[in-house]
Protein backbone atom coordinates (compact mmCIF):
# COMPACT_ATOMS: atom_id res chain seq x y z
CA UNK A 1 0.00 0.00 0.00
CA UNK A 2 3.14 2.76 0.75
CA UNK A 3 4.28 1.66 -2.49
CA UNK A 4 0.69 2.95 -4.27
CA UNK A 5 1.19 5.81 -2.15
CA UNK A 6 4.77 6.76 -3.23
CA UNK A 7 3.70 5.94 -7.15
CA UNK A 8 0.26 8.68 -6.90
CA UNK A 9 2.63 11.30 -5.18
CA UNK A 10 5.80 11.11 -8.19
CA UNK A 11 3.00 10.99 -10.20
CA UNK A 12 0.72 13.89 -8.95
CA UNK A 13 3.97 15.83 -8.26
CA UNK A 14 5.02 15.91 -12.10
CA UNK A 15 1.56 16.61 -13.78
CA UNK A 16 1.62 19.46 -11.52
CA UNK A 17 5.34 20.33 -12.81
CA UNK A 18 4.01 19.84 -16.00
CA UNK A 19 0.89 21.75 -15.77
CA UNK A 20 2.87 24.82 -14.02
CA UNK A 21 5.54 24.76 -16.83
CA UNK A 22 2.82 24.83 -19.73
CA UNK A 23 0.64 27.90 -19.48
CA UNK A 24 4.18 29.40 -20.36
CA UNK A 25 6.87 29.09 -23.08
CA UNK A 26 9.56 27.27 -20.89
CA UNK A 27 9.56 23.53 -21.48
CA UNK A 28 8.45 21.34 -19.11
CA UNK A 29 11.99 20.80 -18.10
CA UNK A 30 12.63 24.23 -17.07
CA UNK A 31 14.42 26.07 -14.32
CA UNK A 32 13.02 25.93 -11.00
CA UNK A 33 14.02 28.54 -8.09
CA UNK A 34 12.17 26.94 -5.22
CA UNK A 35 10.45 23.44 -3.92
CA UNK A 36 7.06 23.86 -2.11
CA UNK A 37 6.45 20.78 -0.15
CA UNK A 38 3.56 19.93 1.45
CA UNK A 39 3.97 16.59 2.83
CA UNK A 40 5.20 14.71 6.17
CA UNK A 41 7.85 11.63 5.76
CA UNK A 42 8.28 12.02 2.37
CA UNK A 43 9.29 15.51 2.87
CA UNK A 44 11.36 15.88 5.98
CA UNK A 45 13.39 19.01 5.47
CA UNK A 46 15.16 18.95 9.32
CA UNK A 47 13.77 22.16 9.92
CA UNK A 48 13.39 20.74 13.46
CA UNK A 49 16.79 21.98 14.74
CA UNK A 50 15.88 25.81 13.31
CA UNK A 51 13.78 25.89 16.01
CA UNK A 52 15.28 27.13 19.26
CA UNK A 53 12.71 26.21 21.76
CA UNK A 54 13.60 22.54 20.82
CA UNK A 55 17.21 22.94 20.77
CA UNK A 56 18.02 21.23 24.54
CA UNK A 57 14.93 18.93 24.16
CA UNK A 58 14.54 14.97 23.72
CA UNK A 59 12.82 16.14 20.62
CA UNK A 60 15.73 17.29 18.75
CA UNK A 61 17.31 13.96 18.38
CA UNK A 62 17.73 14.15 15.34
CA UNK A 63 20.90 16.79 15.99
CA UNK A 64 22.46 13.47 16.69
CA UNK A 65 24.08 10.36 14.84
CA UNK A 66 22.40 8.16 13.59
CA UNK A 67 20.69 10.44 11.78
CA UNK A 68 22.34 11.91 8.25
CA UNK A 69 25.23 9.27 8.59
CA UNK A 70 24.59 7.29 5.06
CA UNK A 71 24.78 10.69 2.76
CA UNK A 72 25.51 13.80 4.75
CA UNK A 73 27.83 11.84 7.56
CA UNK A 74 26.80 14.30 9.60
CA UNK A 75 23.43 14.80 12.03
CA UNK A 76 21.18 17.26 9.69
CA UNK A 77 17.89 17.40 11.91
CA UNK A 78 15.92 14.73 9.51
CA UNK A 79 15.06 11.76 11.04
CA UNK A 80 16.02 10.13 7.78
CA UNK A 81 19.27 8.63 7.12
CA UNK A 82 19.99 10.40 3.99
CA UNK A 83 18.26 11.86 0.61
CA UNK A 84 14.48 11.92 0.04
CA UNK A 85 12.17 11.76 -3.05
CA UNK A 86 11.99 15.62 -2.45
CA UNK A 87 15.83 16.01 -2.83
CA UNK A 88 15.65 13.93 -6.06
CA UNK A 89 12.96 16.26 -7.41
CA UNK A 90 15.35 19.03 -6.33
CA UNK A 91 18.58 17.89 -8.29
CA UNK A 92 16.88 16.29 -11.09
CA UNK A 93 14.84 19.37 -12.13
CA UNK A 94 17.96 21.55 -13.25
Amino acid sequence: MAVAHTIIYILLASLAAAAAASGSNNSIFGCYESIISLGDSYADTGNLLQLKILEESDLALSGYPPYGRNFFHHPTGRYSDGRLIIDFFGIYSN
